[in-house]
């Protein structure tokens, strides 16, 4: 396969992070290609992913219902957005601050809530009214190429859907696709696959998969399955060839639907046997350089860190170390997460020599 040079074009160079979740501040800097974080349960490494993804829409708040989406919290009152905002403090703006593509970027997200008077106008003049509430979030997204607004809205009365007001004229879009550990890959991997072949690029995917797995010789979606062809008389549901390949189709997939954008993906060894890992980082680590793709993870698995320190000392595999990132989390008192960077050799080094950084 071909591959392109190892400096990608465009990149999340670093973000600030205020009052989201649990996160009252937390400063990333230095960010490359590949990105790790690792830290203890709950201190902050599923909020960091969200933050960035947050961070790169620039048009659109539905992202604050996604994030709650990807948690399986269905957000359905007010309370429940307060739990975007530090200490549940909806005085306080969320504020994402930092430097995409070498360009200064800030998004700022509030809490907003209204009583209104509705009246029956057949009932005017015996002044039957009643307060009915409306709130939502209002994000304010500064860019380079200009200032955009947006605002969801919400209603106490059920019966009422929930509104979103966007600019007439939206940004640029930043692709980027966020995989949790919650929601399983595979449940979005058909759309994903979807989008590969509308735009004729399965070959692309077949090639980097075959290098994996060479029977795999193409793939189709029918009755809503995805079927390969492994060169029996008819394809099979990819479940038949195990679930660390398909789990890797899902991932491979997901990065062509962010090309020169940005794949977050929460714990990312979750359901892959150990033994897998190597291959997983090999096949993140060609196609992100083939489709100039951003990777951010989370995990706090040892075989994982591992597996992409030995792929990272293979040849074909080097160029990429210079591109390496990993952050260790630690969180303080008053909300306060610290980021410790470490480059691929000090990361190297620190396996090595069996030190805990996770």
């Amino acid at each position: 396969m071909q591959t392109k040079s190892s400096k990608i074009k465009k990149m999340v160079n670093s973000i600030k992070i205020e009052r989201l979740r649990g996160i009252r501040e937390c400063i990333l800097e230095d960010f490359g290609r590949f990105n790790i974080f690792l830290g203890h349960n709950n201190c902050g490494k599923t909020t960091v992913l969200e933050a960035i993804y947050l961070f790169l829409g620039n048009d659109n708040i539905i992202g604050n219902v996604n994030i709650n989406n990807l948690r399986q919290l269905i957000v359905d009152s007010d309370e429940k957005y307060k739990l975007n905002f530090y200490n549940l403090d909806t005085e306080q703006s969320i504020i994402l601050s930092g430097i995409y593509d070498n360009a200064q970027r800030k998004a700022e997200f509030k809490y907003w809530e209204h009583f209104a008077e509705a009246l029956d106008v057949n009932d005017i003049k015996d002044k039957q009214t009643a307060l009915e509430k409306e709130y939502g979030l209002q994000q304010t997204f500064d860019t380079p190429v200009g200032t955009y607004q947006s605002k969801l809205i919400l209603s106490s009365d059920k019966d009422k859907q929930a509104r979103v007001e966007v600019p007439k004229e939206l940004g640029s879009h930043i692709n980027s696709v966020y995989l949790s550990s919650i929601i399983g890959h595979s449940n979005y991997v058909n759309d994903f696959y979807s989008t590969v072949l509308k735009q004729k690029k399965e070959d692309k995917l077949i090639a980097i998969l075959r290098e994996i797995e060479p029977s795999i010789k193409d793939a189709v979606i029918a009755d809503n399955l995805l079927m390969v062809d492994i060169g029996l008389k008819q394809r099979v549901p990819i479940q038949v060839l195990g679930d660390g390949i398909r789990k890797i189709f899902d991932i491979i997939a997901a990065m062509f639907q962010c090309e020169n954008g940005v794949l977050l993906i929460d714990e990312m060894e979750n359901g892959f046997h150990y033994q897998s890992m190597p291959i997983l980082w090999r096949a993140i680590i060609q196609t992100a350089k083939e489709l100039n793709v951003q990777v951010f993870a989370t995990t706090h698995n040892i075989d994982t860190l591992q597996a992409v320190n030995a792929v990272l000392q293979e040849d074909a595999y080097k160029e990429m170390q210079s591109q390496w990132r990993a952050f260790t989390m630690r969180k303080f008192s008053e909300g306060v997460l610290k980021a410790y960077k470490h480059t691929y050799e000090q990361f190297s080094y620190l396996l090595n020599e069996d030190r805990e950084i996770r």
